[in-house]
């Protein structure tokens, strides 16, 4: 958005990006630019300006986030105006606050194991841990944090991979015969908890990277039957949609409620953070499961609620030869 403004700060120019930041139409021009906008950080960026050149602000309208850059015009001395240059940094403001998200959550997600590894050390080092039974039980929860480190930097590796890669789309690869054997993974897991898993559909071919559809799949089916109830049933489907191959997972499961729903795939996010320590995991599934999804240039839908269970959609483009 650019704006022209006179010594007195009336409008003597605005363009139609600028009109529709300030919610302002072609009659301000003319009039006192502060019966535009009568924001007190823009009122001061414009002193400075005036005063001495050259002043700034960010501010949000109406959701979004704006840099307004502001210059003084003049002439032989003498002040004639000023411009302001407000530019839409909402992407990159958020984009900011999400790295400052990860970076604090992989701080606090690598310092738990950590700290339980160095303390269990400590006790053994200090004697305290002397029997045969105590050194085996501390050793044996070394081992288990140690074992959830590695997957956790695994896991941040692995995400890393997946949004600097740039040829993901390698091969044909079948949904529904691939679908089948993640289903057949998980059967021994399922039955522990007498969870039934259906697979049905349709062959649907995509172009992409076979592991790393797999660990969608999978990914999907296993949330599917962990976090549903006993004696529950997954059912995965694959089947076509115009020229879209949709492989959906539905559980009979807790359900999650709609509050979470739009955030549910961002990194380490948890809807319960007390079930998430008993059945395990990083907090980066979902997330690497998006970031595949769309790197073979799909998307994920969900459809969830509170004690009904849950249903994730998989939506691929077929491959060219597959398409109507």
């Amino acid at each position: 958005g650019l704006v022209v403004l006179d010594k007195e700060t009336n409008i003597r120019s605005i363009n139609a990006a600028a009109m529709r930041i300030f919610g302002a139409d072609a009659a301000c021009v003319g009039g006192s630019f502060f019966q535009v906008q009568r924001s007190n950080k823009l009122r001061q960026a414009l002193n400075d300006a005036l005063d001495r050149g050259h002043g700034s602000a960010r501010l949000e309208l109406e959701g979004r986030f704006y840099r307004f850059d502001m210059s003084s015009i003049q002439s032989d001395g003498k002040q004639l105006g000023a411009v302001i240059l407000a530019v839409d940094v909402t992407e990159s403001q958020n984009a900011e606050q999400m790295r400052r998200e990860f970076s604090a959550n992989v701080s606090h997600e690598l310092k738990t194991p950590l700290t339980s590894i160095s303390g269990f050390a400590e006790l053994m080092e200090s004697g305290m841990a002397s029997s045969a039974e105590d050194i085996q039980m501390f050793s044996g929860l070394i081992r288990k944090e140690s074992s959830r480190l590695l997957s956790l930097i695994d896991d941040i590796i692995r995400l890393s991979r997946i949004e600097t890669a740039t040829d993901l789309l390698q091969e044909e690869v079948e949904l529904f015969s691939l679908a089948q054997e993640q289903c057949e993974h998980l059967l021994p897991a399922a039955a522990k908890k007498q969870i039934q898993v259906f697979c049905e559909g349709e062959n649907c071919c995509v172009r992409g990277n076979r592991t790393m559809l797999s660990e969608v799949l999978y990914n999907l089916c296993e949330n599917a039957v962990k976090y549903n109830k006993n004696e529950g049933a997954v059912h995965v489907s694959v089947r076509r949609e115009g020229n879209h191959a949709v492989v959906s997972f539905k559980d009979t499961g807790i359900g999650i409620p709609k509050e979470h729903h739009d955030r549910i795939f961002e990194r380490f996010y948890r809807v319960d953070k007390s079930r998430s320590k008993e059945t395990g995991g990083t907090g980066l599934g979902l997330s690497i499961v998006k970031h595949i999804v769309q790197a073979h240039g799909g998307y994920l839908t969900l459809e969830s609620e509170v004690g009904q269970g849950s249903c994730f959609c998989a939506v691929f483009p077929l491959s060219t030869e597959e398409r109507t």
